[in-house]
């Protein structure tokens, strides 16, 4: 698929598919792909020919071909998400790999651990506060408790 949203071998460049994989991004991507979903079928930006379409995902699939492990796979993510996000004129520098390799690191030190982290936000620079209590351990998830979190 195109951009990994537009399926090229039929549909006359009018089907698209967004979303399910297995992501880092998750919503930041359905939302890239989104916009650029919208912006193709508004018209923009205009679509290159099938071949050059083709030649586009051989390169994507050859550089998914050569992931190693988590990090790469985050940089891969991130590569194509800065992708989309500059053709869809997206509007920000969705670009947090930085942090994704951070928990990446901390999973691989300890999974049962790595949720409990605190992790600074690239788009205000404000560290988020550890959690009142460790994940495995945290079972009321109610809003009341939410919002009673000290900082």
């Amino acid at each position: 698929m195109y951009k990994n949203v537009l399926w090229t071998e039929a549909g006359n460049n009018k089907v698209f598919y967004i979303g399910m994989q297995n992501q880092y991004y998750s919503y930041t991507m359905f939302d890239a792909q989104a916009k650029w979903t919208v912006n193709c079928i508004m018209g923009e930006p205009k679509l290159p020919d099938k071949e050059a379409m083709k030649r586009d995902i051989e390169k994507w699939i050859a550089k998914m071909n050569q992931l190693k492990d988590g990090h790469d796979k985050i940089d891969f993510q991130t590569e194509y998400l800065v992708d989309i996000a500059k053709d869809a004129n997206y509007g920000y520098d969705l670009d947090t790999a930085q942090q994704f390799h951070d928990r990446e690191h901390h999973k691989h030190e300890d999974i049962l651990t790595y949720r409990d982290r605190s992790h600074t936000s690239k788009f205000t620079g404000t560290q988020s506060p550890i959690h009142h209590s460790t994940f495995m351990k945290a079972l009321d998830d109610s809003m009341a408790t939410f919002l009673n979190t000290k900082l």
